[in-house]
C-alpha cells in the first residue's frame, strides 16, 4: 500500500543437550504476533549409521527446511521462501512433523548417501494447524527422503509425502477426505565463499474425479566477497491450480500463481549478528500486480 513500516520478526529461543550416551534432545520455541508456539521438540537416539528421533521436528523436505529453522540469523535472505513458509505464514507445505523418523547413512567409497523414512500426524481441518496431540484420522502421513553427496560441498536429494487428509465439511466445501501427494527435489553446492541452490516441490491434491496440482521453484546465488560481506540474488516461480484447492482454498477462493526475484547485501557485524538489505520485486500474475519492497532486518543470535 506504500506505507512504511517496523516489523518484529521471531525470537527464537533454543535449547539442547545431552540425556545419557547416545540420546539428545533439542526445543525450540518461538515468540512471534504476541505468541508462543514450541516449533521443535525432540528426542534424538544415534548409533552409529543410524538414527531415531521422536517428536516435532521439520520435516526431511528440500534442503532449505533442515538447513533453516525459526531463527532468521542462520538463513541467507531475510525471509524463507514462499514456497517454503511455514505453515501459518501461506507455505504450501507441512514443514513441522510430528512423528517419529528414521534415519540411515553411509559412506559408499567417496560418495555420501543419506535415507530417512518417517510416519507422523498428518495435515489438520486448515492448512494451518500442526496436530500435535492428536490426528483427526487413522491415516498416518509417511515421508521417505534420500540424499546424495557425489561429490565435495555438492548435494543432491529427492523427498515425498503421502497424507489422507480427514474429510470436514464444516471447513472445506467437499465431503470427501482429500488425497495429498508431495514430490520434492534440489541440489545445492556449498562452499565458505559460494552457495547455490536450486529446489522444486509439486504439491497434487486429489478427490473423486478431480485433480489440484501446485507447484513452487527457486534458486538463491549467493558469494561472500570479504570476510563480512555477502551480495545475493534470489528468483521464485509459485503455479497455483486454476480451481480453487480444497485444502489451500477452503471456502472457494482462489490462489495466485506468482513470480517473486530478490537483491540483497548481508553484512556480518560477527560470528552471531547480520543486517540483511533487500529489494523484492513480487509480481503476482492472477492479479497482475506488481508489488515493490525495500526491507532492511537485523537478525542476531546469542
Amino acid at each position: 500500500n506504500g506505507n512504511s513500516a517496523f516489523t518484529l520478526t521471531a525470537l527464537s529461543i533454543l535449547a539442547g543437550g545431552k540425556l545419557g550416551g547416545k540420546t539428545t534432545f533439542l526445543a525450540e520455541l518461538a515468540f512471534e504476533d504476541e505468541r508462543a508456539e514450541v516449533e521443535r521438540l525432540w528426542l534424538k537416539y544415534a548409533h552409529h549409521r543410524w538414527s531415531i528421533i521422536v517428536g516435532r521436528v521439520h520435516t526431511d523436505l528440500g534442503f532449505w527446511n533442515t538447513a533453516y529453522h525459526h531463527g532468521a540469523w542462520s538463513q541467507p535472505t531475510i525471509s524463507r521462501p514462499r514456497g517454503v513458509s511455514f505453515e501459518d505464514d501461506g507455505g504450501i507445505l507441512p514443514v513441522h512433523w510430528v512423528g517419529v523418523t528414521g534415519a540411515y547413512a553411509r559412506k559408499i567409497g567417496t560418495m555420501g548417501l543419506r535415507l530417512s523414512l518417517g510416519v507422523g500426524n498428518g495435515r489438520g481441518a486448515s492448512v494451518e494447524e500442526v496436530q500435535i496431540t492428536q490426528d483427526t484420522n487413522r491415516n498416518k502421513a509417511v515421508f521417505a527422503s534420500l540424499s546424495v553427496v557425489p561429490a565435495d560441498n555438492f548435494e543432491i536429494g529427492i523427498a515425498g509425502v503421502y497424507d489422507r487428509i480427514a474429510a470436514d465439511d464444516t471447513v472445506r466445501d467437499t465431503p470427501y477426505s482429500i488425497g495429498e501427494t508431495i514430490g520434492s527435489g534440489y541440489a545445492v553446492y556449498s562452499t565458505d565463499k559460494l552457495m547455490a541452490l536450486a529446489e522444486a516441490h509439486l504439491v497434487i491434491h486429489t478427490l473423486p474425479a478431480q485433480r489440484f496440482v501446485n507447484a513452487d521453484a527457486f534458486a538463491l546465488l549467493a558469494y561472500r566477497l570479504r570476510a563480512a560481506w555477502t551480495p545475493y540474488l534470489r528468483t521464485e516461480f509459485g503455479k497455483a491450480t486454476a480451481a480453487a484447492d480444497p485444502v489451500f482454498s477452503p471456502r472457494g477462493q482462489t490462489r495466485s500463481s506468482f513470480v517473486e526475484s530478490l537483491a540483497g547485501l548481508r553484512f556480518d557485524l560477527s560470528e552471531w549478528s547480520a543486517v540483511k538489505l533487500e529489494y523484492r520485486y513480487h509480481r503476482d500474475l492472477s492479479l497482475a500486480t506488481n508489488t515493490h519492497t525495500v526491507a532492511i532486518n537485523w537478525a542476531f543470535g546469542l
